[in-house]
């Protein structure tokens, strides 16, 4: 009698200790959500899960750092997820990806744009027609709805998310979940693509000139080509570089293109040139202007090489901490509910396009 009478007692001083720790807990929980809203926190939170995952890199040197970061950003994103309710589903890694991309002009120079050259043009369209047959060719088998597969391929291309954004923008038959669907797309193959384009380019051992070029055309994300270029050498760096700028000016002719087949009959005159105009000012990432005048600024020779390297191990960090927001944002999970088989034949279709596009580029 006397043991339960005890039991009870403590329990119920228990009650109000867990109770007091609950509260505790959610004024913590509020407090850390109001706290990562504030983008200077949030950039050093990202900050400090970089640093994190560059010191883990010192336990596990046979991964490369880049995949490594991704996948410490993607591992972070869901235990945050699972442990903190109502936590941020993402982290402003556009600051440090604009950041980034902006000093990457600074790698560019004379001898990088002359390296372009015409076999550099001729590379990036021939990708394109290339991904738009292979998408009309899935359309065809009844893989793919026409509409989605043709939203889709804008992305594919290269021009990544900001093309699937403006093209959807001037087709009102688009649907969110395909603006959704085409985004987890693009950061899947961008992701896939940092881990295997620097391990085949090894295995082949291919030059800089032709690296650059291969994964300057046929990464459909920005940050993951340049990252994965880092991997193979300087000069594939720089010469990325100049591609994936080349890309981004141009990103506005998928979205013509689409528009011009899919807008409205009666505004399509109008769609289209609305739909061009707002892909090449208003949807064009801004880090594409900041590249642009830096990279100028290089040509003319303003940039020592001690101060370009000094700009390209901070250009490196800044995609560092880019990664690592990319991957806190991704949910393995919720992207294959998206539609696993359009993943999947995206996927395919994109792995066919960079081979035919690797065999090609060696066999010149």
């Amino acid at each position: 009698m006397a043991d339960s009478i005890r039991i009870a007692s403590l329990s119920s001083f228990s009650k109000p200790k867990r109770k007091r720790a609950q509260a505790t807990r959610v004024i913590a929980a509020k407090g850390t959500r109001a706290m990562l809203k504030q983008p200077l926190v949030a950039l050093l939170v990202l900050t400090a899960f970089a640093i994190a995952a560059k010191a883990l890199h010192h336990f596990m040197p046979g991964v490369p750092l880049p995949v490594l970061t991704l996948g410490f950003g993607v591992m972070l994103g869901n235990i945050v997820e699972r442990s903190v309710e109502d936590a941020p589903r993402r982290l402003p890694f556009e600051i440090p990806l604009a950041l980034g991309m902006i000093l990457l002009g600074a790698q560019i120079d004379g001898g990088t744009i002359a390296m372009l050259g015409l076999g550099g043009v001729i590379a990036l369209f021939s990708n394109w027609i290339l991904v738009g047959l292979l998408y009309l060719l899935a359309v065809k088998c009844k893989l793919l709805p026409e509409r989605k597969g043709a939203l889709l391929a804008t992305g594919m291309t290269g021009c990544g998310i900001s093309a699937v954004i403006a093209s959807a923008a001037g087709d009102p038959q688009s649907e969110r979940s395909d603006v959704a669907l085409g985004t987890a797309i693009v950061l899947a193959c961008g992701a896939l693509g940092l881990i295997l384009l620097p391990l085949i380019g090894d295995t082949l051992q291919l030059d800089s000139e032709t690296f650059a070029r291969w994964v300057g055309v046929v990464m459909p994300t920005t940050a993951e080509s340049v990252m994965a270029a880092a991997r193979h050498s300087e000069d594939a760096f720089r010469t990325t570089g100049a591609y994936r700028l080349l890309v981004n000016l141009l990103l506005g002719l998928p979205v013509m293109l689409y528009l011009a087949h899919y807008a409205p009959k009666q505004e399509r005159e109008r769609s289209v040139v609305a739909g061009v105009t707002r892909a090449l000012i208003g949807r064009m990432p801004p880090f594409v202007w900041g590249l642009a005048l830096l990279a100028a600024v290089g040509v003319f020779g303003f940039f020592a090489p001690e101060e370009r390297r000094a700009l390209g191990n901070l250009t490196n960090w800044a995609f560092a901490v880019t990664l690592v927001g990319i991957g806190y944002q991704t949910r393995p999970v919720k992207l294959w509910r998206l539609g696993w088989r359009t993943i999947l034949v995206c996927l395919c279709i994109w792995l066919l396009s960079a081979g035919i596009m690797l065999a090609g580029l060696v066999s010149l």
